[in-house]
């Protein structure tokens, strides 16, 4: 099979499988509205753990009203964060409230698990969480790392992460900006050598 039509094959199969994981995410919410917390939180979990936007607000809802699971703010701080990085709006707010629920070294430890759990998704192939770990970085007032990720987010291709990586670039003092430039691009390679040849575009070393 060319690469063409596997590429043409998972096209496809995208949009279907997103379908899905709303009817999934459809039917766990129904779940909550019987009573069956349990359930639902469990379906959540698994929609979340696979990128699904909504259901990692809902995750992130019922961890921290503790339905269905037991109550756990740092973990719905977590799954607040990884929703506003899948675009969902109202998680944004929410991360902040949790957020600030937290002691700094438990809210330290949420931060850590977002940059290790978001560079191993990013590590296959998901440039979304290239960018969502510029994010990070910018929350934590790192223009620096934040370029960086932004950098190679924007050289995949992912939407908005230009604009992020030339903001960045506009806070850092003129001087620091050739070793941010020079540090992207080491990112780059190493990103690039971690993909499979599939994944890899023609700018890739």
């Amino acid at each position: 099979m060319t690469r063409f039509l596997t590429f043409l094959l998972v096209l496809a199969a995208l949009p279907l499988a997103a379908q899905e994981a709303d009817h999934t995410h459809r039917a766990a919410r129904d779940l909550a509205r019987s009573g069956a917390l349990a359930e639902a939180a469990s379906q959540m979990r698994v929609l979340a753990e696979h990128g699904h936007g909504p259901a990692q607000l809902d995750l992130a809802v019922m961890l921290a009203r503790g339905k269905g699971l037991p109550q756990d703010d740092a973990a719905a701080t977590y799954w607040a964060e990884r929703a506003r990085f899948s675009g969902q709006a109202e998680a944004a707010k929410l991360a902040q409230l949790l957020s600030a629920r937290l002691d700094q070294a438990t809210r330290d430890s949420v931060i850590f698990g977002l940059q290790t759990d978001l560079a191993a998704i990013a590590a296959t192939g998901d440039h979304d969480a290239m960018m969502a770990l510029g994010l990070v970085a910018a929350d934590l007032d790192d223009p620096g790392k934040a370029y960086v990720n932004f950098a190679v987010a924007s050289a995949f291709g992912v939407p908005q992460a230009m604009a992020m990586r030339d903001a960045m670039l506009a806070q850092l003092p003129t001087e620091a900006r050739r070793a941010a430039q020079e540090a992207a691009q080491d990112a780059f390679a190493s990103h690039c050598a971690a993909l499979s040849p599939p994944q890899r575009i023609a700018t890739c070393p």
